[in-house]
């Protein structure tokens, strides 16, 4: 899926609406275009919480893990 602001606020706020609204596969592509270390989404927590919410739920426990030693960081 290609995000027509991406590498913007606007594509977090889009995988929120798709966690919400149970689209996960989405959800994860959305963060993932982000880089958590730069731009807007550099030191956002929520960037963090949205992550690992979507790998608990889809059974991804490992990158669940990953991803909050990465917010620990």
């Amino acid at each position: 899926m290609k995000f027509a602001a991406s590498g913007t606020k606007a594509t977090y706020n889009f995988a929120i609406e798709s966690l919400q609204n149970g689209y996960l596969a989405d959800a994860a592509q959305a963060l993932q275009s982000l880089p958590p270390d730069r731009g807007p989404m550099r030191g956002w927590v929520p960037y963090w919480d949205a992550a690992s919410r979507i790998a608990h739920l889809r059974g991804d426990y490992q990158r669940e893990l990953a991803d909050a030693q990465r917010a620990r960081a």
